[in-house]
């Protein structure tokens, strides 16, 4: 969402409706019923726990744990590297490079 974000005046972003009937999304109809089921449980088990600022979600274990069950149910390799770098983004740590 990030990549297709409008800049506007400041330090507000906004989406345009075209834009975000184009991003991909998890269909999760057409899930199996062990997947979902492996989902529901990590959501139950992560529901309640807080999550770092986005600048810090390099080192939040919420997150990391967020994305290794995501990883584990759709059958994905680890990509814990992706939020590192997504992480390093100025929109994201606040700070110029």
């Amino acid at each position: 969402m990030i990549a297709n974000r409008e800049e506007t005046e400041g330090p507000w972003i906004d989406f345009k409706k075209p834009v975000l009937k184009a991003l991909p999304v998890l269909d999760v109809t057409l899930l199996s019923g062990d997947q979902r089921r492996e989902l529901a449980s990590a959501y139950d088990r992560l529901a309640d726990q807080t999550l770092q600022p986005f600048p810090q979600m390099a080192g939040d274990p919420v997150r990391a744990e967020i994305d290794a069950a995501i990883a584990q149910a759709l059958g994905l390799p680890d990509f814990s590297v992706l939020r590192t770098l997504l992480a390093q983004e100025p929109i994201i740590c606040l700070e110029r490079l």
